[in-house]
């Protein structure tokens, strides 16, 4: 009784020690960590009588309180019956691994018993799939028991036809011998379950446990002779299902979560480009950039000159400005080829010739003065046409091709030397001659002035700037 009172001390002291433990993962405090277990099967007796019967049966009760996704503690208990025998009727079938019944030749013992027993023990539950999170939580778990406790037992054997001194003797009667034995003994129990998750409330399963003893008590049949050298032990396997409760707002239990499926998700979001892009969706301002198109490494789509309109819809990619139109096209009100951004009139009259600030430029004639008056064609000054690396004239270039197919009109016999200029290469000097014949295309279509009258040279460029290989001059031949 003393034994009995102390094994009730100490599983009430593991258990309020438990209770007031930190939780093992602060972030999961407010998840459940308490089940309720409920256990239905067969047992199953090793000892002196070895012959299992059929007919023995349990129920279990417990509570379970888990500290970790991977740890837990159990506290329950059993309420069963234990059923076996010893005699040489029964099929050669030994449950110890002894083989009792056998030991003489032709003289087994004839013996029955019944166990009707409770027991109360304490187990440590360690989820192994737990152990080590590197995938996400699975439906299934796999896990270890092993702990300690003790057992009530209330059995009744019957020898057959022998007395108890018929088993020192070995001689033999017709009356039967009861042996009774009503007492405790500590068992160890240790085993391994399956459990599956139903939903957040229930998880069903199996479970199985071997409690092994130190005392030959079980079956009542405890005597100092040759065939009782078995200490008596007992299996547990039965069906389980688990009620998870708890006073939290999360729904989760701790036994179902993992602490690490969180980093597992991001790593995966980290990686995941869905408008593939080459930028991770993490990371993607824009995560639905049309297939192909280039990107900045936030995976915006490349805006070349910053007028809000991307590149891969922007009709001009270099605008001079940002006052566009949804194509990406600079606004020009009066049509005069600048940009209002940086047209200083923006109402100047359809065909107008401006200067580079959009201002309309007033093209005097007449005798008097200069080599842009009538009719005087000595001396005669031109001015330079500047035609840019897509061999298109700059705005401010039609003043003075303007300029130049007037006075080749006025002048019929004047002949002029066209020079465009070369960097140190061959592709060079080729682009300066394109140019030069942008010129030429542009006076003989516009003006009707007769290619025989143009000369083109190309010479190195030797003044430098940033506009000095689109310059052409344009010089009277004297």
């Amino acid at each position: 009784m003393k034994k009995l009172i102390l094994i009730i001390i100490i599983f009430g002291s593991l258990c309020a020690f438990s209770q007031k433990q930190p939780v093992y993962y602060d972030a999961y405090q407010s998840v459940k960590k308490n089940s309720l277990k409920f256990n239905l099967g067969p047992t199953l007796f090793h000892g002196d009588a070895d012959q299992g019967k059929p007919g023995g049966a349990f129920v279990g009760l417990g509570y379970k309180y888990s500290f970790s996704p991977a740890f837990g503690i159990c506290v329950g208990g059993n309420i069963g019956l234990l059923k076996s025998s010893r005699n040489k009727r029964t099929s050669k079938y030994s449950f110890s691994g002894f083989y009792n019944s056998w030991d003489s030749e032709g003289k087994g013992d004839d013996y029955d018993f019944k166990n009707k027993f409770w027991n109360l023990d304490m187990t440590a539950q360690l989820v192994m799939n737990n152990l080590s999170f590197v995938r996400k939580p699975r439906p299934w778990h796999f896990y270890l028991l092993a702990g300690v406790g003790f057992m009530h037992n209330n059995t009744e054997g019957t020898l057959k036809g022998r007395s108890k001194q018929s088993l020192f003797s070995g001689n033999r009667n017709n009356s039967d011998t009861i042996f009774l034995f009503k007492g405790y003994n500590t068992h160890v129990p240790f085993g391994f379950g399956i459990s599956k998750k139903i939903n957040n409330r229930f998880d069903i399963g199996f479970e199985y446990r071997y409690n092994v003893t130190r005392k030959d008590l079980i079956d009542a049949f405890s005597f100092a002779v040759w065939s009782n050298r078995t200490f008596d032990s007992y299996s547990l396997l039965g069906l389980h299902g688990s009620y998870k409760f708890g006073k939290t707002d999360n729904e989760q239990h701790m036994d179902w979560i993992n602490p690490t499926q969180k980093i597992v998700e991001e790593g995966e979001n980290a990686i995941a480009d869905s408008d593939s892009d080459g930028v991770a969706d993490k990371f993607d301002a824009e995560p639905a950039t049309p297939k192909g198109i280039q990107v900045y490494g936030n995976g915006v789509a490349i805006d070349s000159d910053g007028d809000k309109v991307p590149d891969y819809r922007d009709d001009e990619k270099l605008s001079p400005c940002d006052q566009v139109d949804e194509n990406g096209k600079v606004y020009d009100m009066d049509g005069d080829g600048v940009p209002d951004c940086k047209d200083e009139e923006f109402d100047t009259p359809a065909g107008s010739l401006v200067d580079r600030t959009g201002r309309k430029l007033e093209i005097k004639s007449g005798a008097s003065g200069g080599g842009g008056s009538c009719c005087d064609c000595n001396d005669v000054t031109l001015p330079s046409v500047f035609v840019d690396e897509d061999n298109e004239f700059r705005p401010e270039a039609f003043v003075a091709i303007y300029l130049i197919g007037n006075k080749m009109q006025q002048c019929p016999d004047l002949s002029i030397d066209i020079i465009g200029y070369y960097g140190m290469n061959k592709s060079s000097e080729q682009s300066a001659r394109t140019k030069t014949n942008v010129v030429i295309e542009y006076l003989v279509t516009y003006f009707g002035i007769s290619r025989s009258k143009f000369y083109v040279q190309t010479k190195p460029e030797t003044m430098g700037g940033k506009y000095s290989k689109q310059r052409i001059d344009i010089k009277a031949k004297k």
